[in-house]
């Protein structure tokens, strides 16, 4: 058996190391994780408002409900409902664009804040190619993703006038 001192000593050693194990846990916890993914969106409403037909000025509000798929490292909301709130504010089909995306599955919800900018090239033979860009925020999720934070990219284009292709990624968090 250990002297009284020794055992002091023990019990001390043995909290700091449960304190040390602790806090290099809740760091890990905070640590940054990578993702990507791709989706695929079909337009289900929209609204436009002429500002001036003579600019082809307008201001359009447009509903997309799709699907994503992870392609990260990191598995992150496969196969998720992705529904998508679009305001663009549209000189010939080219300005900036903001929305809020929101990515549903069985482990919860996340609410995506985005802005980015809309470019149309026309071509001579009547059709024409829609690509968008920007950056987005997590805004907050639920379930398994409560007090989800992080930032991404994302990248995109219409395939025609009623489906969109984007391809995202990002970092997120959980704090704690």
């Amino acid at each position: 058996m250990l002297p009284l001192g020794s055992r002091r000593l023990l019990v001390l050693l043995l909290g700091l190391i449960a304190v040390f194990l602790s806090d290099v846990a809740s760091e890990a916890a905070r640590e940054s994780v990578q993702v990507a993914g791709r989706a695929a969106l079909r337009r289900d409403d929209h609204s436009r408002i002429c500002v001036d037909k003579a600019e082809g000025h307008y201001l359009c509000l447009y509903s997309f409900e799709g699907h994503n798929w992870s392609t990260g490292k990191s598995s992150f909301m496969n196969e998720a409902t992705m529904t998508q709130w679009i305001f663009a504010d549209a000189v010939k089909r080219n300005g900036p664009i903001q929305g809020y995306t929101i990515l549903s599955s069985g482990e919860g919800k996340v609410v995506l804040k985005w802005s980015g900018h809309w470019t149309t090239i026309d071509s001579e033979d009547d059709s024409s190619l829609s690509e968008f860009g920007g950056s987005f925020v997590i805004e907050k999720g639920t379930g398994q993703f409560a007090n989800i934070e992080g930032a991404g990219t994302f990248i995109g284009k219409m395939t025609n006038p009623f489906v969109q292709v984007v391809e995202w990624e990002g970092e997120y968090r959980i704090r704690e």
